[in-house]
């Protein structure tokens, strides 16, 4: 069976605790594409339980950029009715309580997505007037998000299934590998799955590592093969008849079978691997310039017209 990769931990950083994956992955049947970044953000940084749930990475706005000419296609609306005790509604404005303290009686309003507004009546000193103030959403819509990449056959996870974090930020430039993902095992659950496509460099290294393919430049894609979907998966069938159950570290009943090592295999799988500027803010690219490299692997991969 194809191993997994793992980087040793070196004595400076033993003491430091480890991190295992949050996530299960998402591999959503039919899926053709596999994006891989390298490891969540720490969770209080999350918007959403789901892949690249910090507000301020840009991959789910390049996606709604490239797919719906809409940056902002896949945020959430406002929160801050929840978070003072004001429902909103999907239509006007919808008057919630008035506070005797100082009078103001409150309004939650439809808007933008960008902005959303909370009008006062301010009637404290004997004078009605109108206030308002903007309010910024934070959050992703994953609801949205789950059902568009369901609907175009696109898989996620990260390539690492425990990291240590050298620093207490999300960088990869100071992220230790524990343990990689199993990537083959991962690719067998989706067979029809002929594309991986990396968001950053520590996820570009541990492909290369694990399959011992060339590294393509930023937004472009280079080819290697595995074995064919039934000759990695044969093994589940010989030994337990059940279907594999999915965890951080691949399938977990899935064994190698004598009849099929890797240097056995008769029958292969192409796969192509794009390497795509990373949706992190501190990639140094306008949104607009990584929308232009992403919409061309969608576009080779038939995701898009």
């Amino acid at each position: 069976m194809w191993a997994s990769c793992c980087i040793f931990v070196s004595m400076e950083t033993k003491d430091i605790q480890t991190e295992k994956h949050p996530l299960e992955p998402f591999l959503p049947e039919g899926a053709r594409i596999l994006m891989l970044g390298s490891f969540p953000p720490k969770r209080e940084r999350w918007s959403m339980d789901f892949f690249y749930p910090n507000f301020i990475n840009d991959m789910w706005r390049i996606t709604g950029h490239i797919f719906f000419g809409d940056k902002d296609h896949f945020i959430a609306e406002s929160t801050i009715g929840n978070q003072t005790g004001i429902s909103s509604s999907d239509t006007g404005c919808n008057i919630q309580y008035a506070e005797p303290s100082n009078h103001i009686t409150e309004q939650h309003c439809k808007s933008p997505k960008e902005q959303n507004c909370i009008q006062q009546d301010d009637t404290t000193d004997g004078k009605s007037r109108k206030t308002s103030k903007k309010v910024k959403p934070n959050k992703f819509n994953k609801e949205k998000i789950v059902s568009f990449c369901t609907s175009k056959g696109i898989a996620l996870y990260d390539t690492a299934c425990e990291v240590r974090r050298l620093k207490d930020n999300a960088s990869d430039k100071f992220l230790e590998v524990v343990q990689a993902t199993d990537l083959p095992s991962l690719l067998a659950a989706i067979p029809e799955c002929h594309a991986i496509v990396t968001t950053g460099q520590k996820a570009t290294d541990v492909i290369v590592e694990t399959f011992g393919c060339t590294e393509p430049p930023v937004g472009g894609m280079t080819e290697f093969t595995i074995p064919a979907p039934d000759e990695m998966a044969d093994s589940k069938n010989k030994t337990s008849g059940q279907s594999p159950v999915m965890t951080c570290n691949g399938l977990t009943n899935q064994a190698t079978s004598p009849d099929h090592t890797a240097g056995q295999n008769t029958r292969q799988r192409r796969m192509r691997f794009w390497r795509m500027p990373s949706s992190s803010r501190a990639y140094p690219l306008a949104l607009e310039k990584k929308a232009e490299y992403y919409r061309a692997m969608y576009m080779h991969e038939g995701l898009l017209k």
